[in-house]
């Protein structure tokens, strides 16, 4: 999945990917996702749009270490109304990056965790962004 992103060499990924390989209980991966959540929420959603070069590969970073959390934890990592990825998705400006997270997305739906606000319903958010 990250080989189709065309990762620029500035974004950390091997830091990201121990970082994320040393999560160990659903309490760290927990506390990890609510980590990018708040980069997503008030750093990235507070600069300006005008300097897109920043915005976009504080995106991607989120999105890399989204795939990461995936690829890493597999299911452990779908936790019930986890709204972290959708937001990375679709706060990216750059549509052809956020298709990769959609096998992430439909892994997320096959998982059909009832009650999760993500469902085969409710993809609008999802799709908004592509």
């Amino acid at each position: 999945m990250l080989n189709s992103l065309n990762v620029v060499a500035q974004i950390p990924v091997e830091k990201y990917r121990n970082e994320i390989l040393n999560l160990k209980s659903e309490e760290a991966i927990k506390d990890y996702w609510s980590e990018i959540y708040a980069i997503d929420q008030d750093t990235l959603l507070n600069l300006p749009v005008t300097n897109i070069t920043v915005y976009d590969s504080l995106s991607i970073s989120n999105m890399i270490r989204t795939a990461l959390m995936f690829e890493i934890h597999k299911s452990k990592a779908h936790t019930i109304n986890n709204i972290t990825p959708t937001m990375n998705q679709a706060h990216n400006y750059l549509a052809r990056a956020s298709l990769p997270l959609w096998s992430i997305i439909n892994e997320r739906l096959a998982l059909g965790n009832e009650g999760d606000v993500l469902s085969s319903k409710n993809l609008a958010y999802e799709l908004e962004n592509v």
